[in-house]
């Protein structure tokens, strides 16, 4: 094993930078052989650790990098607000800790098992898969960079979500990473086999899948054209009428005729729509001959707890979907609020720690319950979700009420820095850009996504681009058709814990069959 002539300290130093480089392997560099190439090292090193200090430090340093290097572009968001500088450190290094401490735990409890390399590998892979599920519910849920996101580099290699959703790609990422954790033992034969079988099946399923639904002889939806309005407002502007005219500007910089649905993204409006009979009347006047708009906007809500009473009334982010014809709306509320971005988790605490004006900023914001298809007479059934809510696999779509189409309003103006050249592009629109793309794989659905400052661009049901796009950074329009919804997926059928459940069992199953049978 060329390795373990490595001095500990130096060890600890290499596994971290290949947990920043194993972030690379996500968008939008996509590095896709450096995530298992990583874990593979990390598994070796904590195999062969002496002490559980050791253990735990390439455990954490690991999963540390990985986090760090993809999702360092969260810090930017508190730099729209002077009075939340100081959370830019906190994202910066505390959030990506916090994220990693899932991963740290997976590696460090398998290093407890380390009897023979092959089980030792399978019942890290369970771990890891249980940990993944947990990042995305415990302490408020924190979805990002699963393992399965490496996939997201092509539409072939992303077609398998429609089988199993995110987490059976994670589970191809991470036996890659046992391969190559094998190469280092005798196994060398099984190491090869556990990345090249599953990502040769991966690779041919998804050809196979894309040349028997080619884009060419797709149907669209009948009477139905969107246009998507992309207005690239700064994240720190503070004049709402300015971002309302922006949009209502962009929107009739050319002909409207034969657009049926004008879509705005998150942030567009910054007002109470369901109060506001008269604004929504301007939208219709504005927008004519445009029988529909999809905007954002807030709905107001009765608050029940009696701490949050002291403000009244709070407001569910919300997407309207509206008839400028009958003047009536139907409402999708987010689900999936952003920790200290929209709201504070455990705002006792911080008040203790006399944080209170941080914690005023978000009493208001409250959560929506379950996915929601809009439905109006004379529009498609449409299912919307916010931002945030696009990282949450399986939580999109009521599967009771199926949509047509969906539609993703997102702001990812808070993570870029325009006025800074290396921080104009950062991977977070891209990782959000991906994410959708799986998200329409997963159900089998269209998706039009409207974003600011981008990437806005419509999404077949196999995650291809169809059309045209908007770049981040274009200010600009864009008109298409949208494909017709495909049968239900496989994985619509599987709730998303049962998969996680099945793939960190199944392999700790395996590795004790291989174990009881080494005794014999």
């Amino acid at each position: 094993m060329p390795l373990s002539g490595i001095p500990p300290i130096r060890r600890l130093g290499l596994i971290f930078i290949l947990g920043l480089l194993a972030g690379l392997a996500f968008a939008p560099t996509f590095l896709v052989p450096l995530w298992p190439l990583g874990f593979g090292v990390a598994l070796l090193f904590i195999y062969q650790a002496q002490t559980w200090r050791m253990r735990l430090g390439v455990s954490f340093l690991f999963s540390y990098g990985y986090m760090l290097s993809g999702l360092y572009w969260i810090s930017l968001a508190p730099s729209a607000i002077p009075d939340f500088y100081f959370l830019i450190p906190v994202a910066l290094i505390v959030l990506p800790a916090f994220a990693a401490s899932f991963g740290t735990l997976a590696l460090f409890l398998a290093g407890f098992w380390r009897k023979d390399p092959l089980s030792y590998g399978l019942i890290a892979l369970g771990f890891w898969m249980f940990f993944e599920w947990r990042r995305g519910i415990d302490l408020t849920g924190f979805a990002w960079n699963r393992a399965g996101m490496i996939w997201a580099v092509d539409p072939a290699t992303m077609q398998a979500a429609a089988l199993g959703g995110v987490p059976l790609l994670s589970l191809i990422s991470i036996l890659a990473g046992v391969g190559v954790f094998l190469l280092f033992f005798e196994r060398r034969g099984m190491g090869a086999g556990f990345i090249l079988v599953p990502c040769l099946a991966l690779v041919a399923f998804g050809l196979i899948r894309l040349g028997l639904n080619p884009q060419s002889g797709m149907e669209t939806i009948p009477d139905l054209r969107v246009r998507l309005v992309q207005a690239n407002i700064p994240k720190n502007s503070v004049n709402p009428n300015l971002v309302y005219d922006t949009h209502l500007d962009l929107s009739n910089s050319q002909p409207l005729d034969g657009i049926t649905h004008v879509i705005w993204p998150e942030g567009s409006v910054r007002a109470f729509l369901d109060q506001r009979a008269d604004l929504r009347q301007h939208l219709a006047t504005s927008l004519n001959p445009v029988p529909f708009s999809l905007v954002f906007g807030r709905e107001a809500v009765e608050l029940q707890n009696e701490d949050q009473k002291l403000k009244g009334t709070g407001a569910h982010l919300s997407a309207y979907l509206i008839d400028h014809r009958k003047n009536r709306f139907a409402t999708y509320k987010k689900m999936h609020l952003v920790p200290f971005g929209e709201y504070i988790p455990y705002k006792f605490i911080f008040k203790y720690l006399g944080f209170s004006a941080l914690t005023g900023q978000f009493l208001d914001r409250i959560p929506g319950q379950a996915p929601q298809t809009l439905d109006l007479p004379n529009s498609p059934k449409v299912g919307v979700f916010i931002c945030y809510d696009s990282i949450y696999s399986g939580q999109i779509v009521d599967q009771s009420n199926r949509p047509d189409w969906l539609v993703t309003l997102t702001e990812d103006a808070w993570y870029i820095l325009p006025d800074i050249p290396v921080l104009q592009k950062t991977p977070g629109p891209y990782q959000h850009y991906a994410e959708a793309r799986v998200r329409a794989i997963e159900e089998g659905l269209s998706i039009a996504r409207a974003s600011n400052p981008g990437i806005s661009a419509v999404i077949d049901p196999f995650g291809r681009q169809w059309g045209e796009k908007l770049n981040l950074g274009d200010q600009a329009i864009l008109d298409s058709s949208i494909p017709v919804k495909q049968s239900k997926t496989f994985y619509s059928f599987i709730n998303i814990s049962t998969l996680y459940l099945f793939f960190t069992f199944i392999p700790a199953f395996i590795a004790l069959l291989f174990l009881r049978n080494a005794r014999l």
